[in-house]
């Protein structure tokens, strides 16, 4: 997984071996998952989602979840990044 971030936004670049493990994790599965086993990008700003791969097959649930959860456990987005809060914070459980 390669996560970039820069000032403004934060880019995540997922393999499908990443996306099937997220979406197969013990006590945590994501049943028919439209993701797993594929590869993600999804570049997010202050104000959300501004670019993807443009997969209109994959659930919008599962792709914010999946995104939050994969930038939360790389630890490389601060809280007070600009983008924290729509591309992980919001989907998160406090």
């Amino acid at each position: 997984m390669r996560v970039q971030v820069s000032e403004s936004c934060v880019v995540l670049h997922a393999t499908g071996a990443e996306t099937y493990d997220w979406a197969n994790r013990p006590g945590a599965a994501w049943p028919c998952s439209t993701l797993s086993g594929r590869k993600l990008f999804a570049a997010f700003d202050s104000n959300g989602l501004f670019d993807t791969d443009g997969d209109e097959d994959i659930d919008g649930h599962e792709f914010s979840a999946c995104c939050a959860d994969l930038l939360h456990d790389s630890g490389k987005v601060s809280e007070d990044h600009p983008a924290y809060f729509v591309a992980i914070g919001q989907h998160r459980e406090a």
